[in-house]
């Protein structure tokens, strides 16, 4: 009886628990359409999160590493465009892995971007 209690416990906490995480990042989730990802409503929240404030502003206008500057539109749009951005987070063999210091962005999250950049960069 004890044995059979333990697994329907187990079994329980296994679906109710993930129910209770929350998303700590404010990314929104993936859209089910792709074609509704923009710069405004999506990727100017990933990029804060994850580029412009983290260690000290890497990619803002103030910090502006190797001079990739995140914090607007235009430049984003240039960084993924022209300085190989979706490289970087994609950490591709020969790409310098980013976020810097920080694990791999999330496969969501680089398949938010990936849309973003596959539909043209819509702001």
């Amino acid at each position: 009886m004890k044995y059979f209690l333990a697994v329907i416990t187990a079994l329980v906490l296994a679906f109710w628990a993930p129910s209770c995480t929350k998303d700590k990042t404010g990314i929104p989730p993936l859209p089910y359409n792709c074609d509704s990802i923009s710069y405004s409503l999506n990727i100017k929240v990933i990029l804060d999160v994850h580029c412009n404030q983290p260690q000290g502003s890497c990619h803002d206008i103030t910090g502006a590493e190797s001079a990739v500057i995140m914090d607007n539109y235009g430049d984003a749009k240039s960084g993924f465009e022209t300085r190989g951005a979706l490289c970087t987070i994609k950490q591709i063999s020969g790409c310098l892995p980013m976020p810097d210091n920080e694990p791999k962005l999330e496969d969501s999250v680089i398949n938010i971007i990936q849309c973003w950049v596959n539909n043209g960069y819509p702001e």
